[in-house]
């Protein structure tokens, strides 16, 4: 080897042995694990340098932030000093689902595009409620439970009672009605009895049909104004 290859050879090698023990020695130190880390703040940012993920803390407590690779919000979950919440955002920025807690309630809830409240679901010491809404905001339907009554509701576009199902103290019922919520048709049964009414607009009663306490069947028709009744059973009574 000549005197001035070893200028160029032995420079060479030496750059890269030192490269080699570098490379290993920063992969030595990505790959060590820390039990804790403590800090205040943590953001990670895309190789555009947005911000994608973000982590601190705010005066309630704890709080984190997902963005889309534009730097839009999408997912932001936080800790209160009596519970917690999760929303979840659509592309125009606006409510899509969203978590509450507040250490007695929980509650979630579903949006329509516009931000308007489409289902309620709330969790209470009491019972479970259960809601939907059109994008007005007006209930469709709703349907709760507590200790002693359940029931399912529905409602005409104009927010009126059309129907409605329930149950309580060993009494179960069902109903439909005008739309003024005056009561259209109503069923009941409560022990060994049950019994089905049928009234006009004008709340007359126009066919009454039961089992009364002995068992028998009867059925009452009424004219349009509630009188001349005609009776069908074996017993009045």
């Amino acid at each position: 080897m000549h005197k001035f290859e070893r200028f160029i050879i032995y420079p060479l090698l030496i750059m890269a042995l030192f490269y080699s023990l570098a490379g290993h020695q920063i992969t030595t130190i990505a790959e060590e694990v820390i039990d804790k880390l403590v800090v205040r703040e943590i953001s990670v940012v895309n190789e555009n340098g947005n911000e994608v993920v973000s982590i601190d803390n705010s005066k309630g407590g704890g709080r984190v932030m997902t963005f889309n690779k534009d730097g839009d919000l999408g997912v932001g979950m936080q800790t209160l000093k009596t519970g917690g919440n999760i929303r979840i955002l659509n592309k125009e920025g606006e409510q899509a689902v969203a978590f509450f807690s507040d250490g007695k309630r929980g509650l979630v809830q579903t949006f329509h595009k516009g931000g308007t409240a489409g289902t309620n679901m709330l969790t209470d010491e009491e019972g479970g409620t259960i809601a939907t809404l059109n994008k007005e905001g007006d209930v469709g339907t709703a349907m709760s439970t507590d200790s002693t009554y359940r029931g399912i509701w529905s409602y005409y576009e104009n927010g009126s009672l059309a129907t409605s199902m329930a149950s309580a103290y060993g009494i179960a019922m069902i109903g439909t009605y005008y739309r003024n919520e005056q009561e259209g048709s109503f069923m009941l049964t409560q022990g060994k009895t049950s019994e089905i009414t049928i009234d006009n607009k004008e709340e007359i009663r126009l066919i009454d049909l039961k089992i009364t306490e002995d068992g028998h069947g009867s059925m009452s028709i009424y004219d349009k104004n509630g009188g001349n009744p005609v009776f069908y059973g074996h017993d009045k009574e």
